[in-house]
């Protein structure tokens, strides 16, 4: 059974109803069935609305309009949130970890080269790695 949250993010992404919103609902879905934990579908749901919530707003609806620029835009503002360097970076992670399985389920080429190395700049380096 999904918990409460599980369910309030994907009805979060079925509302935006967008091919994007639906993408990362298949992702988590996806999640779910491989056996991921209800606190990782957490983490990853509440970081992929924001980062569909944050598409919406530069008008990229689809996986195919991602473009390096954008993904380096959406880095970017993810870094300067004032939230913790570790949660700043699930978050980063959890975009990278959409769009390999997207990549990956789905045998198209995205603009992945922009995700092969996030670096935040913080109390030091952190770099999450393709």
């Amino acid at each position: 059974m999904e918990s409460k949250q599980v369910q309030s993010l994907y009805r979060q992404l079925s509302r935006l109803g967008f091919p994007l919103a639906r993408d990362c609902l298949e992702f988590l879905r996806f999640k779910q069935a491989t056996g991921a934990s209800r606190n990782t579908l957490i983490r990853y749901g509440k970081s992929l609305v924001e980062f569909v919530r944050y598409c919406h707003g530069h008008s990229l609806f689809q996986v195919t309009t991602l473009s390096e620029r954008s993904l380096t835009d959406y880095r970017f503002h993810i870094e300067e949130t004032q939230r913790a360097l570790s949660t700043r970076y699930s978050y980063l992670v959890s975009v990278k970890l959409f769009l390999k399985y997207i990549a990956v389920r789905r045998n198209v080429t995205l603009p992945v080269w922009s995700l092969i190395v996030f670096a935040i700049q913080a109390s030091g380096t952190h770099c999450l790695t393709w």
